[in-house]
């Protein structure tokens, strides 16, 4: 099969290690039509799990706010170590969009503009849900180490830190300052993540074979 357009990937990353907890948001996720959830990560001794998620357009975003508004319900800040063994803003740390191609950066311009587009619609829902959000990218300005800095990111870690989150930029959606239990959401997009050779033809198969949702390993380096 031919694909019409790039495949987009999506990572999430939540800040638990949660097993239960990360099932319950992945299965959330891979109920959405032709998006295909590639890779499931938790690593117990940073309390950090993340989701990896292919598709297109309208259903990615569909399956990436379900992930998200499953993490900020499921997930609880209090509830986690701290200091944070992991540096961390939110319960929904962190979304970034991506082109899944080999191709070169310079000519994926469509394709990263689609990317920052994903993130600015996810933003906005979970902003909606109650969450600060800051963006990050080249249409935001702003990277997303610089949007990190703007938080209570790397103090997180520091031993007699306050635990609750901490925002210092104005948020771009949702309220201005974050509560205890869901801190702040960072969503932009990355440059690129190739996958392994063949990959384009897994995807193939597997996003748009998958009338009900996919589960699929190994496309990533």
């Amino acid at each position: 099969m031919k694909l019409q357009q790039t495949p987009i990937s999506a990572a999430i990353y939540f800040s638990t290690a949660a097993r239960q907890v990360i099932s319950s948001i992945a299965a959330r996720a891979s109920a959405t039509p032709c998006v295909a959830l590639v890779d499931s990560f938790s690593d117990d001794a940073y309390a950090r799990s993340s989701l990896k998620l292919v598709g297109q357009g309208e259903q990615l975003v569909v399956a990436v706010c379900e992930a998200a508004l499953a993490g900020l319900e499921l997930v609880d800040l209090r509830k986690e170590p701290h200091p944070a063994p992991h540096p961390r803003t939110g319960a929904v740390d962190m979304i970034a969009f991506m082109p899944l191609s080999e191709a070169d950066a310079s000519s994926l311009r469509v394709d990263l503009e689609r990317c920052e587009r994903l993130a600015v619609r996810t933003g906005q829902a979970i902003g909606a849900a109650g969450c600060p959000v800051l963006l990050f990218g080249p249409n935001k300005g702003r990277s997303l180490l610089e949007s990190r800095r703007g938080t209570s990111f790397f103090r997180s870690v520091k031993a007699g830190s306050h635990a609750a989150p901490s925002l210092q930029l104005p948020a771009d959606f949702g309220p201005s300052q974050p509560s205890e239990s869901s801190g702040i959401s960072i969503v932009g997009r990355l440059c690129k993540l190739s996958p392994v050779q063949g990959g384009r033809q897994r995807i193939a198969r597997g996003v748009w074979g998958a009338g009900d949702g996919a589960t699929a390993r190994g496309w990533y380096n």
